[in-house]
């Protein structure tokens, strides 16, 4: 897939974000900021029936290349926070279906060093609380 066909599909995804969640909110400007940094006011928790979650922790290289950590299953609860970042394919190049949400650490008791942190999560693990 070329540069501008991805560059395509993000415009569109950044749109289907933009016309499906956020118009309806009354915030669809906020659409501009996607992809582009942690969303703040969109929190990612790990759903409600999960004691623990796969979650695999990001590590910028000096390269400036993000390296995944294999998955961990950590224990999560009610303090256990996310900032939504995007939604995330392993391959850009061909079949996309976007089956991880890559979030920046918000709160995990379980691991405190993580704080900050980029993140990737399935999406079955997710639900998405909007804040304003």
């Amino acid at each position: 897939m070329s540069p501008e066909i991805q560059e395509a599909f993000e415009q569109v995804e950044s749109g289907f974000l933009c016309a499906i969640v956020l118009a309806p909110l009354g915030v669809s400007e906020r659409a501009r900021d996607y992809r582009k940094k942690p969303l703040s006011w969109l929190i990612v928790k790990p759903a409600d029936y999960l004691h623990e979650c796969p979650i695999q922790i990001g590590e910028r290289e000096s390269s400036g290349n993000m390296r995944w950590g294999m998955p961990v299953s950590l224990a999560v609860d009610d303090r256990t926070t996310f900032e939504f970042f995007d939604f995330f394919d392993w391959y850009s190049y061909g079949f996309i279906d976007l089956s991880y949400v890559r979030v920046r650490v918000g709160s995990l008791p379980s691991n405190p060093t993580a704080q900050g942190s980029l993140a990737l999560i399935e999406q079955g693990y997710c639900r998405f609380l909007f804040m304003g």
